[in-house]
């Protein structure tokens, strides 16, 4: 039935991310899809650690079970995020040209975007491709670490719709909540684990958006015709920092919490990526400060 299967280009850009690149590799070799239908891309941006010569590792080892592998090396000039206003602009910046690249270069009849912090399940691509849309995306959730994630639909994920507020006299976007599980819902905001066709591809662009390049892309398609969906029975890991396996194994009593967010309420927990000693969220204390256990680890 192979023939019956499209070809799919599956990829990102991806930079240090040496912590977590085989659990990423693996969750791709293992989806139940025909690897000789698939072309691996990974554009290796500002690369300081071993992601490249794990990416290149991967390749010889398994290049002839593939369609094709790709690693291309795109250097571009960057600041350490540290997630001031300034830089954020920066990254978002450079983060939609390394996206628009790949764009540019799929010549599948899809591409699975995939971002490197995401391990996704082996089911993930055959069920999205049988919705038959140019654009649906997996759910990955983006506030706490849930095993099973039998809460999701109480919790921020990657899927974002617009609303308006009349009575603040605000407009903007915001996480969908409550949605049901395991359907296919339009959403107008979404990313870290889409596919798209070739036609979503080659008339999409990211752009700057000061709430990321995905608001920018979301944005664009749609003014161009097309629609977003996601698969809200497609829930795949987000592994939101480095050190969240170790916390989980070593029980953390008093994991981060993002500041002034509560569920039900009782504050809403997050793992935040971290970025030597800064983090996404600054108000908060450092894990090295809160998990029990090897510190020097944690310390570096």
């Amino acid at each position: 039935m192979n023939e019956y299967l499209p070809n799919v280009t599956i990829g990102c850009p991806i930079s240090n991310r040496d912590y977590l690149i085989d659990r990423y590799l693996s969750g791709i070799y293992n989806l139940d899809y025909p690897k000789q239908k698939i072309k691996l891309y990974f554009l290796v941006n500002n690369c300081r650690d071993c992601t490249e010569q794990t990416l290149k590792q991967f390749k010889r080892k398994y290049q002839s079970e593939y369609g094709n592998i790709i690693i291309e090396r795109y250097k571009t000039t960057s600041k350490q995020d540290k997630r001031t206003i300034k830089v954020r602009q920066e990254i978002y910046k450079r983060l939609a040209d390394l996206r628009n690249h790949i764009l540019d270069q799929i010549n599948t009849e899809y591409f699975f975007s995939l971002d490197s912090d995401i391990i996704v399940n082996p089911n993930v691509l055959k069920e999205l491709l049988k919705a038959d849309k140019d654009i649906i995306a997996a759910v990955i959730n983006n506030d706490k670490i849930l095993d099973p994630y039998g809460e999701l639909p109480n919790v921020r994920s990657n899927l974002l719709i617009k609303y308006s507020d009349e009575e603040k006299k605000r407009t903007g976007i915001t996480h969908l909540f409550g949605f049901e599980p395991d359907e296919i819902v339009e959403v107008d905001v979404t990313g870290a684990c889409v596919l798209l066709s070739n036609k979503a591809c080659k008339e999409t662009r990211y752009g700057f958006h000061d709430q990321g390049e995905d608001v920018a892309w979301a944005f664009d398609a749609q003014e161009k015709g097309f629609k977003l969906y996601a698969h809200t029975g497609l829930v795949q890991n987000h592994v939101m920092c480095e050190y969240q396996k170790y916390c989980i194994e070593n029980k953390c009593q008093n994991p981060c919490t993002f500041a002034n967010m509560t569920t039900k309420g009782e504050p809403v927990l997050v793992y935040q990526y971290k970025y030597k000693d800064n983090v996404i969220y600054p108000n908060l204390a450092r894990c090295a400060k809160l998990v029990s256990g090897d510190k020097a680890l944690l310390n570096n």
